[in-house]
């Protein structure tokens, strides 16, 4: 009976060990998948420590809302002072005397704080947004730049097999007596400079990724990196930058109102204990007071920090206006990009057509000795950058409707 009971559990063993295994493999087939393009503008925002600046902000926000929520003003002070004869006539005076100073909020000063601690809290939740609008910009722009180059690689790649392709039709040829020697020296020569120039595509692709992964911090491109366009085209007042820097602006009126409440000091309650004795025969006499000190507020002294917080206003909302426009202009010239390459690619696709149609006829004609190899080779050049253009065209268009996305304010999810 135990023997029968103990195979089950060797086997339960043995399942578990397979299933941990399995979930390893899984584990690793998922982390071998590429990005999305979300889960790249975290990257790129872990790689240049944004999550720190936030977290400063936010940590600000707290502090003031802690400051706002107290029934002082400031920090209290403990002040202890004593007094006796022993340098004169030391009849046994002595005076001890403690005084604990509480600076009193002026009406206004703490609902104007809690105004600065609440806008402070929204600019910290809208810098956020931006900082990952800031990081999406990025992103698009490094990885874009790594499409186009591997688009130029690829073309380059293909027009090099294709001229190899023929090379070794012209050595055939010319090795059964059906050309001369030039044109294979010819083609030898169109191959080589196919070569140089797909090096030359190489290395830019290398630079391209060597660029975004210093941006981003991932090695392969997100998926998803094709976008299709807002269909408002328009800047909304909850774009992250202009939301950021309306919350910004926000923040400096609160805080030109908390400046203006506090244009002169505070006031301070004191309850002052005191013990003392008048000579040495006498016995300690303990008292309890209270004293109230209220400064006089000089305009003088407080006016150029409410100038200097209109300042710090004006400049937001200067800035804020700035933003405004140059979204604007930016989205404008976008479409006005996009138009034009939609265009282009419509011009470019009846041109790769009529190219490649006049490509088949004439390496129809050098078959039948109809014309010589240059008039192959150009129309095969002709052909190619029809090709290439068309390719090129089409993927400045989706990196343009990702330019266009970014000045609409559109945050990858």
């Amino acid at each position: 009976m135990n023997a029968i009971l103990a195979r089950p559990a060797r086997g339960g063993r043995r399942w578990l060990i397979l299933s941990l295994l399995g979930c390893l493999l899984s584990i690793d087939a998922i982390r071998a998948e590429p990005p999305t393009l979300s889960e790249a503008v975290d990257a790129a925002l872990e790689q240049n420590r944004s999550d720190a600046l936030v977290e400063v902000r936010m940590r600000e926000a707290e502090s003031l809302d802690r400051r706002s929520s107290s029934w002082l003003a400031d920090d209290p002070s403990l002040e202890v002072q004593y007094i006796g004869d022993q340098v004169d006539r030391d009849t046994g005076f002595r005076e001890w005397e403690a005084a604990l100073n509480l600076p009193l909020p002026l009406p206004g000063q703490r609902a104007a704080r809690l105004a600065v601690a609440d806008a402070a809290s929204l600019e910290a939740g809208r810098f956020r947004a931006f900082r990952r609008w800031e990081a999406a910009g990025l992103v698009r722009a490094a990885a874009w730049a790594v499409r186009l180059a591997q688009v130029d690689e690829a073309e380059s790649r293909r027009a090099l097999e294709r001229s190899a392709d023929l090379e070794e039709q012209i050595r055939r040829r010319y090795e059964a007596g059906e050309l001369p020697n030039s044109d294979l020296l010819l083609a030898r020569q169109q191959t080589a400079q196919l070569r140089a120039g797909l090096r030359d595509a190489e290395q830019t692709l290398e630079t391209a990724r060597a660029d975004y992964r210093r941006t981003v911090g991932l090695a392969e491109l997100p998926v998803g990196l094709e976008e299709q366009p807002v269909a408002e085209g328009t800047v909304a007042p909850d774009h992250p930058q202009l939301a950021y820097l309306a919350a910004q602006l926000g923040r400096y009126r609160a805080d030109g109102e908390r400046v203006r409440s506090e244009r002169r000091e505070n006031w301070t309650l004191s309850v002052v204990g005191r013990r003392d004795r008048s000579d040495f025969g006498a016995d300690y006499g303990d008292s309890l007071g209270l004293a109230l000190s209220v400064p006089f507020g000089l305009g003088s002294h407080s006016r150029y920090k409410a100038a200097e917080a209109d300042r710090q206003t004006v400049a937001a909302d200067v800035a804020l206006h700035q933003a405004r426009r140059a979204l604007e202009l930016d989205l404008e010239q976008s479409r006005t990009r996009l138009d034009k390459l939609s265009q282009s690619i419509e011009s470019a696709i009846e041109s790769n057509d009529l190219a490649q149609r006049f490509l088949a006829m004439q390496e129809r004609a050098f078959e039948l000795g109809e014309i010589d190899l240059l008039d192959l080779i150009r129309a095969r050049e002709r052909a190619l950058a029809a090709s290439s253009m068309l390719e090129r065209r089409r993927a400045e268009r989706m990196r343009e409707i990702a330019r266009f996305n970014q000045a609409a304010g559109v945050i990858p999810r």
